[in-house]
């Protein structure tokens, strides 16, 4: 793989060609969410996700999301060695480990790491958090082949005036948006947005 990083194709471009496919990943991103999964817990997840495909603009935007919602940073920083971390509580770490045995999936998903998920979620919670999986490694995958470029839609959702960077230029990645404006579930930031629905579960 070259060392270059120019757009194939934006997300713009994405939801213009398969509008139909942008809107089904999007309602299958907000599910767990809108169905009372604790929604930082979800973004530690989606972060991990992104980090073991390797999708830069994911990651941005998950660090900058996460940090947004309030997530310590001592979590973001151990994040990738959450195992050994005392950062994360009982729910996360199960989350973590259903997370990661759902996107490393080659050698299939043994019964111990489904009796550990079982033993912390409900079979209701487990089916919403596996939605939630499905969802970041889809928009992962679509990040990765079509490279996206970390912080290419900040203007587009007024984002470049957050102030916020974890890297690149004008990196500033939101959470959720409704009405056309950003909303995190604590704090609101200027921009106005169309009707994506959360762009942050990319």
């Amino acid at each position: 793989m070259d060392g270059t990083h120019t757009a194939r194709l934006e997300w713009q471009g994405f939801k213009e060609l398969a509008p139909a496919a942008d809107a089904a990943l999007l309602s299958l991103s907000q599910a767990a969410a809108n169905h009372g999964l604790d929604k930082r817990m979800l973004e530690l997840v989606k972060l991990r996700i992104s980090q073991i495909n390797g999708c830069s603009f994911c990651v941005g935007w998950h660090v900058n999301a996460a940090s947004r919602m309030g997530i310590a940073t001592e979590k973001l920083h151990m994040l990738a060695a959450w195992r050994d971390a005392q950062a994360f509580d009982e729910r996360e770490r199960a989350a973590l480990d259903w997370a990661e045995a759902l996107t490393l999936i080659g050698g299939g998903v043994s019964n111990e790491r489904y009796a550990q998920a079982r033993s912390v979620f409900s079979d209701g919670e487990l089916a919403l958090l596996t939605s939630a999986v499905l969802a970041i490694n889809a928009w992962n995958r679509a990040a990765i082949s079509f490279r996206a470029v970390p912080g290419s839609v900040d203007k587009l959702f007024g984002l470049d005036k957050a102030g916020l960077n974890y890297g690149w230029p004008d990196a500033a990645y939101g959470v959720e948006y409704a009405g056309g404006r950003i909303n995190t579930g604590a704090t609101q930031a200027p921009g106005r947005l169309d009707d994506r629905g959360v762009l942050g579960d990319d």
